[in-house]
């Protein structure tokens, strides 16, 4: 079995390939697992119109603070 080394240098590097549109899943645990330097990572690359899925409604309110509009889930 081949290991594959999964760490990035920055958080830049990490999201370097996401594509304008991706679709997202992002985990965490309340306030303090939000994935912060990820989402600032994110907005500074660029990508346009992704779609980010979290179960977590403090982390809707980062993403607001990061200039990304929070979408309704369709019932």
């Amino acid at each position: 079995m081949n290991n594959v080394d999964k760490v990035m240098a920055s958080a830049a590097e990490a999201v370097a390939d996401i594509p304008e549109g991706a679709s997202l899943a992002v985990g965490g645990f309340g306030l303090c697992g939000i994935p912060t330097v990820l989402i600032d990572a994110l907005h500074a690359q660029g990508a346009d119109g992704l779609r980010v899925v979290s179960n977590k409604a403090a982390w809707t309110a980062r993403a607001s603070a990061s200039c990304w509009r929070p979408v309704e889930s369709p019932e």
